[in-house]
């Protein structure tokens, strides 16, 4: 099981990355696709993975490779564009 959580930023999807991790016993991988190098992803089963939209260059060539896929998004538009974590 291969589970991908695509979000903007302050959706919560953090927490829902945890809560699913635990949940399912799957193993969590933060932000891969950041650009950082901290977290290496090599399409790994039993595994969860949260990303940014703007992380992956493709992300419908991403998905194709998960099993279950959630998208997040947020109500609060001024909010994500207020949010310093975003980075474009």
């Amino acid at each position: 099981m291969k589970i991908l959580i695509i979000a903007l930023p302050r959706t919560g999807s953090t927490s829902l990355l945890k809560k699913i991790s635990k949940d399912r016993n799957l193993k969590p991988f933060f932000e891969p696709f950041d650009g950082t190098g901290r977290v290496v992803y090599n399409n790994e089963n039993n595994s969860v993975v949260k990303t940014v939209i703007p992380h992956h260059p493709n992300n419908l060539q991403l998905i194709s490779n998960f099993d279950e896929i959630i998208l997040l998004h947020r109500r609060n538009l001024r909010e994500i564009i207020e949010c310093r974590s975003y980075k474009t």
